[in-house]
C-alpha cells in the first residue's frame, strides 16, 4: 500500500511539474 501511494504521488508531482512547465510556456508565448 506505500509502495502504490509512493508511485500516485509521483505521478501526481510529474504531471504538476509538467502542466506548470507548459503554463509557463505559454505565458512566454503570450509576452
Amino acid at each position: 500500500f506505500v509502495e502504490a501511494g509512493n508511485q500516485l504521488a509521483r505521478v501526481l508531482e510529474s504531471q504538476a511539474l509538467n502542466d506548470f512547465g507548459f503554463s509557463k510556456r505559454y505565458i512566454r508565448c503570450l509576452q
